[in-house]
């Protein structure tokens, strides 16, 4: 005999879990932007201090390379460059690596630009920033706004994601790309579209994105995923940068600036031989 109580508790049950979920999820959001609120304002009157500034001091800023010691055959300029570099989906969903992991980078890099003016980041990706973008209240934007207005952030690549070189047609690169850099260019202005492009993880190696990026007006091109016996080949005779001439069939477009990343995407080699 089916038992109508049964089910209508279930049903109940169910329901109150997912009110429960909700209410979870509310708080938690508001919490996070409470925070990410509170850090930003407290720093407009200078009152609370930068404890990590405080402990390690800034190096000063360098406007120019200092002078060659006498013992130095040559200088060399270290760039170190913080960047995200959030997979749409690898290991875990898109979702799963937004909640778990994502919107924390987000919080905490806004929160530390707006402490230290000197503080820059790169932003590679626009499938997280759209959606982490739409869940700040107004003064949170606003901070963004100004820290993309000082220098501070940048977005580089600028498409959905990183794009992988080898499987993707044509017209889906650049239809993702058009979608991110759209979006920056209605949300934040022209004037921050990407000027370099970023394909440091990506696998596979496209002559035809060279082609494409330089069409994108892209100033130059940064990846890093070769042939290791290509890569070491370059690596031992200095030669990670270079100017890369392609097949524009028969259409008046220049080549374009591209460095291989040294020692992958990690920390440096201390054995520096590029």
């Amino acid at each position: 005999m089916f038992n109508h109580n049964k089910t209508n508790n279930d049903k109940l049950y169910f329901i109150l879990i997912v009110i429960s979920v909700v209410i979870s999820t509310f708080i938690i959001n508001t919490t996070n932007a409470s925070n990410l609120r509170a850090t930003i304002n407290s720093n407009e009157d200078g009152k609370i201090p930068d404890d990590e500034l405080r402990a390690i001091p800034p190096i000063p800023v360098l406007h120019k390379m200092p002078s060659r010691p006498r013992s130095a055959s040559k200088n060399l300029t270290v760039i170190v460059l913080p960047h995200s570099h959030d997979d749409t989906g690898w290991q875990r969903t898109v979702d799963q690596y937004y909640v778990e992991e994502v919107r924390y980078i987000y919080d905490s890099v806004v929160a530390a630009l707006a402490l230290n003016p000197l503080r820059k980041f790169v932003f590679v990706e626009t499938a997280f920033f759209i959606r982490w973008w739409r869940e700040q209240e107004l003064t949170i934007q606003e901070t963004v706004r100004k820290l993309f207005k000082n220098g501070q952030l940048e977005f580089i690549n600028g498409g959905w994601c990183m794009a992988d070189d080898a499987s993707p047609n044509w017209d889906a690169f650049i239809d993702q790309v058009t979608f991110g850099h759209r979006y920056i260019a209605d949300t934040l202005g022209a004037e921050y579209l990407p000027k370099f492009a970023w394909h440091i993880d990506p696998f596979g190696l496209s002559s035809s994105y060279s082609s494409f990026f330089k069409s994108m007006n892209f100033s130059a091109w940064v990846f890093n995923r070769v042939d290791t016996r290509l890569k070491d080949l370059w690596h031992n005779e200095t030669r990670l940068q270079f100017h890369w001439e392609f097949d524009s069939s028969g259409a008046d477009i220049p080549g374009i600036f591209s460095h291989v990343l040294d020692t992958h995407y990690g920390a440096p080699s201390l054995e520096y031989k590029g």
